[in-house]
C-alpha cells in the first residue's frame, strides 16, 4: 500500500507516525502502537481522526504515548486486561445471555437493533468492540433517524419488506437506541470497549422528543361494548359436528371458540397483566383469604417468576366481589387443571382480533384493560379513598410515582357510591353474565361427557 515511509519527529515512546501513500498517490499519516492488553499491533489514520497538522500530530502522540504508559502501569499494578473482541463474536455472546434473561418479546426486539448496528459498523469498516467509539454511536444515531420504514412488500414472499419514502417515528428510533444502549453498557462491563464509558454512550445516543399522551382507558361504553362482544363470542357454536350429527350429542351445543370472557373480565377487575394471567395457576388463587376485618374476601398471589419486575405482590379481591365470584365458578369447572385459564398467548391474541373484527369489540388492546383498572382504582372516590394511590400501585405492582403521574385525576364523574371495581365501571350486569355463562358451558360440558359415557 505504502511506497514512502517517514518517522515523524517530535518524542512519543510507543507511538510511531509515519508517512505513507495510497495507491492512488495521495499521502496520509497513520500512527501505529501496540495495544498495552492484547498486545497487537493497532493503525489508525491521523486524518480520520481530525489530526491533520504537525503540530497537532505531535501534540497527538505524546498524549497516546502518556496514555499507553498509564495504561501499562495499570496492568502491572493489577487491573484486568480489556478483551477486544470481532463485533460479531461480541453481539451473538450478549444475545445468547439475553435469549435466556429477558422477556421473549424484549429479546427478539434487541436481536432486530443489534442486526441493524452489525450491518451499519460493516459497512462503516468498524469490525472490533474497541473501534466502535463516541463520534461512531453519534453517526449510528445519525443513520437510525434518517432510515426510511419498512413495510411487508405487497406480492412477496412471507416476511419480505420493502422501504418506503416515510421515515421511521421517533419512537421507534428510541426503541433501537435503547437496545443498543443495553448492549454497549454489557460490553463496557466486559472492559471491550476502552473509547466508551456510560457518559459516552448517554451522550451520544441521546432520545429523540415523543408525543405523552395521557393514558388510553376504556369508556364505560367501550367496556360494555367489549364485554356484550365476549359474551356474544363464547355463545357461538358450530351448526353441525361430527358427533352431533351420529346422535351421541344435542346439536348446536358445541362451542365455536375457547371462552374469552372470563380472562377479559379478569383482566378489567384485577389490573393483572396479559402473561401474568396466562400463567396463573389454581395453587395462586386463595378464595379464603380474610381481609383485614375478617370478612372472608380472597386474593390472588402473582409470584415473582410470572411478575414482569420480578417482585411478588397480592391482588385483593376486597374490592371485586364479583371476580371473587367469577374465580369460584370457573373453580368448580376446571375438572382438576392446573391453570386457571388454560389459554395460549397466540390462542388470545387471534380472539382478540376476531372481537374486534367479527363481533364488533371496541378497538383496545391487553394493556388498555390494565390501564382502565388502574384508573378506575385510583379516581373511585368510594374505594380506596385516601389511600388510593397507594392502594393501586401495591395491587398493580408498580411506584406510587407512577400511580400520581400517569392515572391520578385521569377519569371524572365516577359514583361516589361505588365500592367495588365492577360497580365504578358500570358492568356489574355484564359480569354477572359472564359468571353465568362460565356455570352453563361447566354444565354443558358435564352434560356431554356423561352423554358420551353412556353411548
Amino acid at each position: 500500500m505504502a511506497t514512502a515511509k517517514r518517522r515523524a519527529s517530535g518524542s512519543s515512546p510507543g507511538v510511531k507516525i509515519l508517512l505513507l501513500k495510497t495507491p492512488a498517490g495521495t499521502p496520509f499519516h497513520q500512527a501505529r502502537w501496540r495495544d498495552p492488553d492484547s498486545g497487537k499491533l493497532v493503525c489508525r489514520s491521523l486524518e480520520a481522526l481530525g489530526v491533520t497538522s504537525a503540530e497537532a500530530r505531535r501534540t497527538w502522540a505524546l498524549a497516546k504515548s502518556r496514555e499507553l504508559e498509564r495504561r501499562k502501569d495499570a496492568l502491572r499494578e493489577g487491573a484486568q486486561p480489556r478483551a477486544d473482541l470481532p463485533l460479531r463474536q461480541a453481539i451473538d455472546d450478549y444475545l445468547r445471555t439475553a435469549e435466556a434473561t429477558l422477556r421473549r418479546s424484549t429479546y427478539f426486539g434487541y436481536v432486530a437493533t443489534l442486526q441493524l448496528f452489525s450491518e451499519w459498523a460493516a459497512k462503516v469498516g468498524i469490525k472490533r468492540t474497541s473501534e466502535i467509539s463516541g463520534r461512531s454511536l453519534t453517526l449510528f444515531r445519525a443513520h437510525l433517524i434518517a432510515r426510511p420504514n419498512g413495510k411487508a412488500k405487497k406480492g412477496g414472499r412471507r416476511g419480505e419488506r420493502e422501504l418506503t419514502p416515510k421515515r421511521c417515528s421517533a419512537r421507534t428510533t428510541n426503541k433501537h437506541m435503547t437496545g443498543l444502549h443495553t448492549a454497549l453498557r454489557s460490553f463496557v462491563r466486559l472492559g471491550a470497549t476502552p473509547a466508551l464509558n456510560r457518559d459516552v454512550i448517554a451522550d451520544s445516543m441521546q432520545r429523540l422528543p415523543t408525543p405523552r399522551p395521557r393514558p388510553q382507558y376504556l369508556s364505560h361504553e367501550e367496556l360494555r361494548q367489549l364485554l356484550e362482544a365476549a359474551l356474544a363470542h363464547d355463545a357461538a357454536t358450530f351448526r353441525m359436528t361430527r358427533f352431533e350429527k351420529d346422535g351421541r350429542q344435542v346439536p348446536g351445543r358445541t362451542p365455536r371458540y375457547e371462552a374469552i370472557a372470563p380472562i377479559l373480565t379478569f383482566l378489567l377487575l384485577s389490573g393483572a397483566r396479559r402473561g401474568e394471567a396466562l400463567q396463573l395457576e389454581w395453587n395462586d388463587v386463595h378464595l379464603g383469604a380474610r381481609d383485614e376485618r375478617g370478612a372472608v374476601v380472597g386474593e390472588i398471589v402473582v409470584r415473582a417468576e410470572s411478575s414482569k419486575s420480578k417482585v411478588e405482590r397480592v391482588i385483593d379481591l376486597g374490592v371485586t366481589p364479583a371476580l371473587h365470584r367469577l374465580l369460584l365458578a370457573m373453580r368448580a369447572g376446571s375438572d382438576g387443571n392446573a391453570s386457571v385459564f388454560d389459554l395460549t398467548r397466540d390462542l388470545v391474541v387471534t380472539a382478540m382480533r376476531r372481537l374486534i373484527r367479527v363481533f364488533r369489540a371496541p378497538d383496545f388492546n391487553w394493556q388498555q384493560l390494565r390501564v382502565t383498572c388502574a384508573t378506575t382504582l385510583v379516581n373511585a372516590p368510594g374505594i380506596y379513598a385516601g389511600a388510593a394511590t397507594f392502594r393501586e400501585s401495591k395491587q398493580l405492582g408498580h411506584s406510587v410515582a407512577v400511580a400520581e403521574k400517569h392515572y391520578l385525576g385521569v377519569i371524572r364523574g365516577i359514583n361516589p357510591a361505588a365500592r367495588t371495581v365492577e360497580a365504578a365501571m358500570g358492568i356489574e350486569d355484564l359480569v354477572d353474565r359472564v359468571i353465568e355463562q362460565v356455570v352453563e358451558r361447566g354444565q354443558s360440558a358435564r352434560g356431554c361427557v356423561a352423554e358420551e359415557r353412556s353411548a
